[in-house]
């Protein structure tokens, strides 16, 4: 067997290993920031409701999805693992942080603390 050979049947298994063990992925996200909250929404194609973990620690609200996918051999599956973490700002309460997934798209919602929230003065006139 030619030295070349046994390189690409290395960096075959390798590459397989690789997929069995999962590949991380940034799944791509949108930030839209209102008076009312900050919406995070996330593209993970292929992730399941419990495939999905969101949690908040610390500060930081991660993201982590698993995605498992046939491959060319039929007793071998292969997974994609997506995950992303974001430092979230003060003034988040994050007692009413909700998160939903459907068709693939995650949607959490981050609502801003009332006392962060802006608000109409009464003017008094007299």
């Amino acid at each position: 067997m030619s030295e070349q050979t046994e390189l690409t049947r290395t960096t075959e298994r390798d590459a397989m290993e690789r997929l069995r063990t999962g590949r991380r992925v940034r799944p791509a996200v949108d930030i839209y920031d209102s008076s009312d909250e900050i919406l995070l929404v996330a593209d993970l194609p292929g992730v399941s409701g419990n495939e999905l973990t969101v949690s908040f620690e610390n500060g930081e609200l991660t993201i982590e999805g698993n995605r498992t996918l046939p491959t060319d051999r039929s007793e071998e599956t292969a997974s994609v693992i997506y995950t992303r973490t974001f430092r979230l700002p003060q003034g988040i309460d994050t007692n009413g942080i909700e998160a939903n997934l459907k068709h693939g798209v995650l949607s959490v919602h981050l609502p801003r603390a009332e006392e962060l929230k802006p608000r109409q003065i009464s003017v008094q006139a007299g």
